[in-house]
């Protein structure tokens, strides 16, 4: 089969095309890569393949390196298999113009070699690109990568560009071994391959990988970029924009440096993470029926997406969603947005550590990127858009948003879509979002019950500027987390009526008896024996079940301050519970210490002599009951105190309570 050099390829002696063109679907240029992190030098394979080429170049002695596969798409030839020998080609044969040649001659074999394109990554391309335009001849003492690489036309981008840093490391390598076999640009017709044109075989991934063994492959990211590149360039959504602003362009460069700055080595991942969870918003904005088939098949692909990132696919894009996705990158690559965190807890949604950009990214914390996540960080971006921004309003924003995320449900695909038809509603108001509360406007349905409390809440704040302090802390209460409707409740507040009027000296009272007795994991003993004061004296009843061992109705005397909080002072609970709860609590506000409350209760003639006893033996009380559990005789006159267990053996593991 006859034999090509690289410059008969170039000047199109074997066929007709316009341009050699290594495209999206190859992998990164590998053969200069170095040896290891704390080497010079490139790898064995590549430094054995330039060796060699450089014995034959100083003995004259032909080199054959073997068929280079490939096909014509277009007008360009796509190589097939031959990538990594043909870029080390146009290495050697830019280096010996540079170094041989000057002025019109130099400019003459440049322009030859631009004919040799990169698709993998546009930095690739526009780093050959320049390389052609180079037009200077270098001397023996320079070394080729320094040199380039302080040119003003090098982008600190191309640094990241494996493809490119393996380019200027085998310029080294050439460099070096010219400087002992002084080689000139007329020995490389010496090296000669035969060329097979495959046209009739089709170009698919599919061969790539299995014919393409050399090198490292795309990453899933690149792979995903050049498709939505591809789409871009063939819908034309892109043809009336300045190259600069184009996806293509931005990738590289602006896009790229957001999340190198970030997320160093893990930048594609970060960089994927992003576009993935701002399609999902996106797509699920877009859901117009559910029931239909097609919002059926919609919901599907929303729901493997948040499962796995991977599955995202060029196809999910049309120009809408394409353009919101620029703009989300372009918003948080401005003023510093990617490193923006409200002054506010976002409790178990982002840890403090980190902010909602840095959680929707990372891939470390992709497990914890929930569906209220997702938009508490829409939130964030409308906030980003669509104001000035200001640490205060921004906060008032996101803790808003915030609470409703904590009190709503938001785990489906068409609770998510209530929950962002929500806050685009309310981002109208973002910048000032009591204000806008406050005037009551809300159309929306979701999470009804929150944002009524919020219009209640906005609408206090507006008219007396302490209350916010006092609600934004009261919220942070553990027991309360976002909601204060039982602290209203206390205060005899309906936020059904449009009229209740909110005494703030009451509802610092009320705070104060909620940091003190409510704010931690567990409520004190003290605070259980004060709830046997209360209402009908039996909030033990709240929960009940038969104990087979003891033989008693087996009691809880509130088990933890989330069981308290759950059973006693939800909207939904049952008013019993909630007044006994709310009668503690005032009696609280009274100044009165807790001890002296119980110590000076006067228990009720018909109350059982067990809970008597309990009443006035706190200390014994517990003694025998840190489990929080007893059980009750059918009869109701005998009581066991359960000690530290929950399910005893019997009553011998109880204490039983000495009654006459």
């Amino acid at each position: 089969m006859k034999k090509f050099t690289f410059t008969d390829l170039l000047e199109k002696k074997c066929f007709s095309f316009s341009k050699i063109e290594i495209p999206i679907l190859q992998r990164d240029y590998v053969q200069g890569q170095k040896a290891g992190d704390d080497s010079d030098k490139i790898n064995k394979t590549g430094f054995r393949f330039i060796q060699a080429i450089f014995d034959s170049m100083k003995s004259g002695t032909p080199m054959d390196l073997d068929f280079i596969y490939g096909s014509v798409e277009g007008e360009d030839f796509i190589p097939l298999d031959g990538q990594q020998r043909l870029t080390t080609l146009f290495l050697l044969h830019w280096y010996f113009a540079c170094k041989d040649f000057s002025g019109k001659e130099l400019k003459e074999k440049l322009k030859l070699l631009s004919n040799f394109s990169y698709e993998t990554r546009i930095s690739s391309r526009e780093f050959c690109s320049e390389m052609c335009k180079f037009e200077k001849k270098f001397t023996v003492s320079e070394i080729p990568s320094k040199y380039i690489q302080n040119e003003s036309w090098f982008f600190s981008k191309f640094r990241l560009d494996p493809t490119v840093s393996s380019m200027l490391n085998m310029l080294d390598a050439i460099h070096e071994l010219d400087n002992d076999a002084n080689a000139s640009y007329e020995n490389l017709s010496l090296l000669q391959f035969s060329i097979l044109n495959m046209d009739n075989f089709g170009l698919s991934e599919a061969l790539y990988l299995k014919m393409n063994a050399r090198g490292k492959e795309l990453t899933d990211f690149e792979k995903i970029k050049a498709e939505i590149e591809k789409l871009a360039d063939k819908s034309k959504w892109e043809n009336s924009l300045e190259e600069t602003e184009k996806f293509y362009f931005k990738a590289d460069r602006t896009w790229a440096d957001l999340f190198w700055k970030s997320f160093k080595l893990s930048a594609d991942s970060a960089f994927m993470n992003f576009i993935a969870e701002a399609m999902i918003t996106n797509l699920t904005l877009k859901v117009e029926s559910f029931e239909s088939n097609v919002g059926k098949e919609q919901i599907k692909k929303i729901q493997k997406l948040a499962e796995n990132v991977e599955n995202l696919s060029a196809e999910d894009f049309d120009k809408d969603s394409f353009f919101k996705v620029k703009n989300f990158l372009d918003l948080y690559s401005q003023n510093e947005n990617a490193a923006k965190k409200a002054f506010v807890n976002l409790w178990d949604f982002c840890k403090n550590d980190k902010n909602l950009f840095s959680t929707i990214c990372d891939i470390e914390e992709k497990s914890s990127v929930t569906y209220p996540v997702r938009g508490l960080f829409f939130a964030q971006t409308l906030y980003l858009e669509k104001s000035e921004f200001s640490e205060e309003s921004f906060a008032d924003w996101m803790r808003v948003i915030r609470n409703i995320a904590e009190k709503a449900t938001v785990d489906t695909v068409q609770t998510f879509k209530g929950f962002l038809n929500l806050i685009q509603e309310l981002s109208e108001g973002c910048d000032d979002i009591y204000k806008y509360l406050s005037e009551g406007k809300i159309k929306s349905n979701f999470a009804k019950v929150q944002v009524q409390e919020e219009i209640y809440k906005a609408k206090i704040i507006i008219k007396e500027k302490t209350a916010k302090s006092l609600f934004s802390e009261l919220e942070e209460n553990p027991f309360c987390k976002g909601r204060l409707y039982f602290a209203f409740y206390c205060c005899d507040v309906d936020l059904q009526k449009k009229s209740s009027v909110l005494n703030i000296h009451m509802f610092k009272k009320v705070k104060k008896v909620f940091d003190a007795y409510l704010s931690k994991d567990d409520i004190s003993d003290d605070f259980r024996l004060l709830l046997f004061t209360c209402g009908n004296n039996r909030f033990y009843e709240y929960w009940g079940t038969w104990s087979y061992k003891t033989e008693t109705n087996k009691r809880c005397c509130i088990e933890n301050t989330p069981d308290l909080n759950w059973h006693f002072s939800r909207i939904e609970c049952d008013s019993t519970w909630k007044n006994i709860l709310k009668e503690a609590v005032i009696k609280l506000t009274s100044d009165v210490s807790i001890e002296k409350l119980i110590s000076e209760y006067k228990c009720p003639d018909d109350m059982p002599k067990w809970e008597k006893w309990i009443i006035k033996n706190p200390k014994k009380f517990s003694e025998h009951c840190s489990g929080h559990y007893f059980g009750v005789t059918l009869d109701n006159k005998n009581c066991y105190l359960y000690e530290r267990y929950k399910r005893p053996n019997g009553k011998e593991n109880c204490f039983k309570i000495p009654v006459k």
